[in-house]
């Protein structure tokens, strides 16, 4: 029967993990913008393991070595950019800063957490002889 790779010990299991708690991260980036880590992660959760064995392989390099190293760029980005201009905006409410400062930990977390996912999915791709 299909077993779910977060049950195994090997890095897919983080891997799976990884990819909830990713797009955990992404719902609590939308309290403050528009963040497209939580349908991106979900969508890695479902369909990165459950794939046909034969497109599995290069389907999972595709969002290894392309679609998490640009949503990396994007969220540094974001999080270089955005604070300079909420620095312009002027003065924002006690709210408003505590959201702000929330939302660029939040970003700052995605990041290490996607760059350690891309680790382990090395490893990963390493152990099965696709890397």
């Amino acid at each position: 029967g299909l077993q779910s790779p977060a049950m195994s010990s090997t890095p897919r299991g983080a891997i799976e993990i990884g990819f909830w708690l990713l797009a955990g991260c992404g719902a609590l980036g939308c309290v403050m913008r528009p963040d497209y880590n939580l349908p991106l992660f979900v969508f890695l959760a479902f369909f990165y393991f459950h794939v046909p064995t034969k497109t599995r392989g290069a389907q999972q390099a595709i969002f290894a070595w392309v679609v998490i190293p640009l949503s990396i760029a994007q969220d540094f980005l974001y999080a270089i950019v955005w604070p300079q201009l909420w620095d312009h905006i002027g003065e924002a409410e006690r709210l408003e800063s505590h959201g702000r400062l929330f939302l660029t930990i939040v970003i700052y977390v995605e990041i290490v957490g996607k760059l350690f996912l891309l680790v382990l999915m090395f490893m990963d791709r390493q152990q099965s002889g696709e890397a």
